[in-house]
């Protein structure tokens, strides 16, 4: 899987997000592993197989117009927190 920077999302977006497309690709803060951008194909299908599976048993996908307040406050959170940690960029 191929590794970039949260500084490469911005200076070099349209290679993240063309590598993206082609493959999931992990997006690293400070060096450690923190997102997985991936392509909708790839996100349906994951998805697809967990269905079959105990561990995707009893889960729900949203997207922001119908997830519930409490999970879209969680996710607000959790960026706040890797923006915080994130160093400024000049």
């Amino acid at each position: 899987m191929r590794k970039f920077s949260f500084s490469d999302v911005n200076r070099q977006p349209g290679e993240v997000l063309d590598a993206a497309l082609a493959a999931p690709v992990t997006l690293q803060k400070r060096g450690r592993d923190r997102l997985v951008l991936l392509s909708v194909t790839e996100y349906e299908r994951l998805l697809a197989a967990s269905a079959g599976t105990p561990s995707g048993a009893g889960r729900t996908t949203h997207n922001l117009d119908t997830a519930p307040q409490a999970d879209l406050e969680l996710l607000e959170r959790a960026l706040a927190e890797i923006l915080a940690d994130a160093p400024d960029e000049v």
